[in-house]
């Protein structure tokens, strides 16, 4: 028998790659053969962010083993079966300062390390406001700049700690542009950069005439989220040098109808037939038909290397019915790009709050048979296994107020979801929220609180607010996220809940017309506790309804006919009917059956991971972690 200390270099670098931070710590110190490999997995990648990460269970069959790509810097895991939260952010940055202090006393006493760092990313907000923390990191630059050849990429996330950290000496691979473009390009060492970010900040005032050669070998371009860069750029650099998109395998496409000439000029100069990830911004509030004549302006069938696809909702419609439309025409788009997919985002674009002028009016199980059953028929003919994220399709989700109260009072009966579901339903009897609109507090409602509860999910992926793109999601492990019931500041909305202490249907008939009965400045005890507690394994209990679908789990009734239910024309027509040849007795057992066939090995709702595969007698079958 082989022991693991006789396996190649090249199978023990391997085996070590799938192992958590704390293991390889564990390993390196056990044997010096395992010592050096352990040591460039530990350095390899390097994030530094406040929030702990969430890690995979070690007793799971179907790992992703997300949280292994990185070495983390970060502060306190938060200890919930002790009861213990840490949210106190001075207390946090004195962890991560003195751990950061530790990486750079290491790189600077065995200087032979930072030829194993590839990559480091310092991920978050308000990181600028601590100065001993800037002071390490400058330093941490200045180690790098002077001895790393092997580093690809140095980035910062938030624009007001880049500010102050110049990263001019490094010699990386990516490149981010905040400043005038212009002055920039010209003083950047070009010969090793492969990808330039663009910032909604970088100013382009008048047309560049004159580029430096290493742009037009750039293979990925991301241009500023903010659309009047975005097509300030493409005016000003891209007009006047389309060439730049030669050789691209990485670029972003933002379609509007108020640029439609623009648009399908921009369409002509990309070479589709090089891209490998594409990220396509749809950003029209009202005209979707301008928006689809785009799309199918796109040679599909110039795209056969295309691997990663990213669909994102750039303005919140206002009404469910045009959030329903926009799936079915994106969907309809995606059918013919998915041979050679493996990575599939999808992004809504909901308002905090979820309130949608028609209300009640919203096709909620139309909706939902779109993400259990059509996508995953257009899925099933790729031919490599997808990834799928679906980054924030609860928060549209819990804007159909009749489905969340559905969740909310008859759903999951579990012992968990009764105590943690019982808890919100009492909680939102005691709270209101602010309507800037109206400019009053208001009744909160279970449409309300889960839409917060969704976007609160979705924080624990790094967003493309964080990385300008959601190409990327695989690539980071998860935060673990906290919510204290009350302030929505990360959520960049700066009105708390409000707490009271009798119930809010004893205050008045109507919202707001007895609120002064109140006692000022009255704080319930429900805490960020209760919702790393309660509410994200809840949450999943409802994604697991999804997913069971997805993966044809849902048994249901054997004696009916697979189109007895299926009238709705916008679902399955008769003439898909009779290419797929749906005619016999199919049920649903959890297996693949002639039409299609299970072709997702990963889903991430929210950021809920769910990861899929088969039994051995075919039985599709799948695992959750938090």
């Amino acid at each position: 028998m082989v022991n693991l200390i006789d396996l190649p270099s090249s199978i023990k670098q391997h085996i070590i790659s799938y192992l958590p931070q704390q293991s390889v710590l564990n390993l390196a110190q056990t044997n010096f053969e395992f010592y050096q490999p352990c040591i460039q997995k530990l350095y390899k990648r390097i994030l530094i962010q406040r929030d702990p990460i969430v890690n995979s269970p070690s007793d799971q069959r179907l790992s992703d083993y997300v949280d292994s790509n990185h070495t983390v810097v970060y502060a306190l895991h938060h200890k919930i079966n002790e009861g213990k939260v840490f949210d106190k952010s001075e207390v946090q940055m004195k962890l991560i300062n003195l751990r950061l202090q530790l990486l750079i006393e290491s790189l600077k006493f065995n200087s032979s390390l930072l030829e194993h760092v590839e990559e480091i990313h310092i991920i978050g907000k308000d990181f600028e406001k601590d100065l001993v923390f800037v002071d390490n990191l400058k330093q941490l630059v200045e180690l790098v700049s002077t001895n790393n050849l092997s580093l690809r990429t140095f980035f910062i996330s938030d624009i007001n700690l880049r500010s102050k950290i110049d990263l001019a000496a490094i010699n990386v691979k990516t490149r981010v542009l905040d400043d005038t473009f212009d002055d920039q390009i010209h003083f950047i060492h070009g010969k090793s950069i492969e990808e330039l970010i663009i910032t909604d900040s970088c100013v382009i005032s008048s047309p560049v005439l004159y580029i430096p050669g290493w742009l037009f070998k750039l293979k990925s371009l991301i241009l500023p989220n903010d659309e009047p860069n975005y097509w300030k750029f493409v005016h000003q650099v891209i007009h006047n040098h389309p060439t730049v998109l030669s050789n691209l395998k990485t670029f972003k496409l933002v379609i509007n109808h108020e640029e439609l000439s623009q648009n399908i000029e921009l369409v002509k100069l990309i070479n589709w037939a090089k891209l490998e990830n594409l990220e396509i911004v749809i950003g029209s509030p009202n005209e979707q038909e301008d928006v689809l004549a785009i799309l199918k302006l796109i040679p599909v069938n110039d795209c056969q290397k295309l691997k990663k696809l990213s669909i994102v909702q750039n303005f919140v419609y206002s009404s469910h019915k045009s959030n329903e439309i926009f799936d079915l025409n994106i969907f309809n788009f995606i059918r013919g790009l998915v041979k050679n997919l493996q990575y599939l985002s999808i992004e809504h674009s909901v308002p905090l709050f979820g309130d949608f002028d028609d209300g009640f009016d919203g096709n909620y199980l139309r909706r939902m048979k779109l993400y259990e059953t059509i996508l995953p028929q257009i899925l099933s003919t790729a031919t490599r296994k997808v990834t799928l994220y679906l980054p924030n399709l609860f928060a549209s989700l819990s804007s159909y107020e009749q489905s969340m109260n559905t969740m909310l009072w008859n759903g999951c009966k579990c012992t968990h979801c009764i105590e943690s579901l019982g808890l919100v339903d009492d909680y939102l009897m005691h709270h209101k929220y602010y309507d800037v609109r109206l400019q009053r507090f208001k009744d909160l409602n279970s449409s309300h609180f889960f839409n917060i509860v969704a976007n609160y999910l979705s924080l624990r992926l790094i967003s493309r607010n964080e990385y300008f793109t959601n190409l990327h999601l695989g690539h980071f492990p998860l935060r673990q996220y906290s919510w204290d019931y009350h302030s929505l500041d990360r959520l960049d909305f700066y009105h708390p809940l409000k707490c009271y202490s009798v119930k809010v249907i004893d205050l008045g008939e109507f919202d707001g017309e007895d609120d002064n009965k109140e006692k000022e400045n009255f704080r319930c005890n429900i805490n960020s506790f209760h919702y790393l507690k309660g509410v994200p394994l809840s949450m999943s209990h409802y994604f697991d309804s999804i997913i069971i679908k997805v993966l044809k789990l849902d048994r249901g009734n054997a004696e009916k006919r697979f189109d007895e239910d299926q009238k709705d024309e916008m679902i399955i027509n008769e003439t898909q009917r009779q290419s797929n040849n749906m005619e016999a007795y199919v049920f649903n057992d959890g297996g693949d059956n002639e039409s299609t066939h299970l072709n997702i090995n990963r889903v991430v709702i929210n950021g809920i991971i769910y990861t899929m595969d088969k039994e051995l007698n075919g039985t599709h079958c799948y695992e959750r972690y938090l």
